[in-house]
């Protein structure tokens, strides 16, 4: 497979382009942002994402800290989604990234955020993705259709906004200009980047194993570079700040271990810049001295010129963390062109999909309001704000929805049996053949009732009432009108295929005292005087 025919390289090259229309795309967003960031209080920064994007606000991280008073904290998203933590985020800005906005677990610590009132961010290349409309402020990459799992444009397009969104913060004037003309920049040396790509791609495409290594501003390539040789090309790679990796991993280092070591130029003055060479020469000088092939990715001339390592020196007089592109694009040329030499397709890698969804599916705000046909009153529906999380994990599928604006009109019986006519959350979940699925019903009086249902087509149905005491229900009372309930269900109880995966629809039912007159709101609704129209379900990614 020839690389340039690669989806991966096509995008690779599409990133001058994108540099030249981001701006335009976010000035006005990336104003009032910073106008907001600017006249409140918060100074810290928690940043979720994961992989490729996480590396990004890594990026961010130096940026900002080394120009401003802001310091960015690293987020775990798990201490929101897993472990329910109690941390509070109420004097912090909190920023997502995803390329696809769909990561669901940064999409948890945003809507945590918004929760506590803290200014939120989300950093996606979709506009209508569930980060994009929960944040307070969506940044768009801009970047166009991603279609190569290994993200390279994206990610590129996520630097560039870190950059602006840090200069913007920290007013480093020069990193302003950079903002402005990196398109110009990069493509006077997306040539010479081409060529060293295509001379080390060879010399090192039968590597089994290795390090990449980098300080500082660009520590996040040692991460980047790492990750684009291991989901393109299999190498068993390893980065690491330079700084860690005398602290235990050399001892790995030998004769067939190459090592990447990406070192910028510092812009500091003179003093810093001999402190930072000293370290640089260090580090190169212990990994020829271990016999290990080095491949030296650097914009400073000084460095070059050892025996025994390969030199990609790259033209690039630009400050460091402007030097940070240059280097994402080495390292995605790189491992584009290997990945093809040793015959793997880039594009798609063994067992990874371009999207990946850490947490859950979700469904936020639904809204959809309309009457059934058994309403006859004819009066105005309220707005019964509902939120409705679908979790799977390998043992059960739960639903938890947050219902506003409820009557708590009663559900059961005085025997405490259901009458179908109550106030209540429901889910139908099919996993098993066409046509056949459960109906699980919870009250906020805590009424439960399940049934397996036969549908019969155009609404028509058969229901079979099933004991509930497999059915997990918890329910907790937050107003005189407000109230949550959740439910699950064991996997293996509803005969849970992973080939067939999970159909299901959720409903919120509101009533008003009387069995005609009710207030449906539903994730897929349709506008019968049912609710069991299977051909509505909607399929758990």
């Amino acid at each position: 497979m020839k690389y340039s025919e690669t989806l991966m390289w096509k995008e690779i090259s599409e990133t001058p382009r994108i540099f030249g229309e981001i701006q335009s795309a976010n000035a006005d967003v990336m104003k009032k942002l910073v106008a907001d960031i600017k006249a409140g209080s918060a100074t810290n920064f928690v940043a979720a994402a994961r992989g490729t994007s996480d590396h990004a606000l890594i990026y961010f991280k130096y940026l900002l800290e080394v120009n401003s008073q802001y310091t960015v904290g690293l987020s775990a998203p798990s201490v929101v989604t897993l472990y329910k933590g109690k941390i509070n985020y109420s004097n912090s800005i909190v920023i997502g990234c995803s390329q696809s906005g769909k990561a669901a677990d940064v999409l948890e610590v945003i809507r945590k955020g918004n929760e506590q009132g803290a200014i939120t961010i989300a950093v996606t290349n979709d506009e209508e993705s569930p980060m994009a409309k929960e944040a307070k402020y969506h940044l768009f990459c801009k970047a166009g259709e991603e279609k190569s799992v290994a993200a390279t444009k994206t990610f590129s397009s996520q630097l560039f906004i870190m950059l602006w969104l840090a200069a913007e913060l920290s007013g480093n004037k020069e990193d302003l200009l950079h903002v402005k003309t990196l398109k110009q920049e990069i493509e006077k040396v997306i040539p010479e980047i081409d060529v060293l790509t295509t001379k080390y791609a060879d010399k090192f495409k039968d590597m089994k194993s290795g390090f990449v290594l980098s300080r500082g501003m660009t520590y996040a390539i040692a991460l980047e570079a790492t990750l684009k040789l291991q989901e393109t090309c299999y190498i068993q790679m390893k980065g690491y700040a330079g700084s860690d990796f005398y602290h235990g991993p050399m001892a790995m280092v030998n004769e067939s271990t190459p090592v990447i070591i990406y070192c910028a130029k510092n812009n500091g003055d003179a003093e810093m810049q001999k402190l930072v060479r000293e370290d640089q020469i260090k580090c190169i000088d212990k990994m020829i001295s271990l016999n290990a092939p080095v491949l030296l990715v650097t914009n400073d001339h000084v460095l070059t010129g050892k025996a025994k390592c390969n030199d990609a020196l790259i033209n690039f007089g630009v400050p460091e963390e402007v030097c940070m592109f240059a280097f994402a694009l080495f390292a995605q040329m790189l491992a584009c062109k290997i990945s093809c030499g040793i015959g793997n397709n880039p594009d798609a890698p063994r067992a990874l999909n371009k999207v990946t969804i850490t947490k859950y599916f979700l469904v936020k705000d639904i809204k959809m309001r309309f009457e059934l046909k058994e309403n006859r009153a004819g009066g105005e529906i309220k707005d019964f704000l509902t939120t409705v999380d679908v979790v799977k994990n390998e043992k059960e599928l739960t639903f938890e929805f947050f219902c506003k604006n409820s009557q708590f009109y009663s559900a059961c019986d005085e025997y405490n049996g259901p009458i179908f006519d109550g106030d209540v959350c429901e889910a139908f979940i099919c996993s098993e053949e066409d046509y056949w699925y459960y109906e699980i019903e919870v009250a906020p009086n805590g009424c439960v009732f399940l049934n397996k249902i036969h549908n019969l087509g155009v609404g028509g149905y058969e229901a079979f009432p099933i004991e509930t005491n497999f059915i997990k229900s918890e329910v907790e009372i937050l107003s005189d009108t407000d109230y949550r309930v959740k439910f699950s269900v064991p996997l293996d109880k509803i005969g849970y295929d992973p080939k067939k995966g999970i159909k299901y629809n959720a409903y919120r039912i509101e009533t008003e005292g009387g069995f005609t007159d009710k207030n449906l709101l539903a994730l897929n609704p349709t506008l019968c005087d049912t609710f069991h129209v299977f051909e509505s379900f909607v399929e758990l990614k």
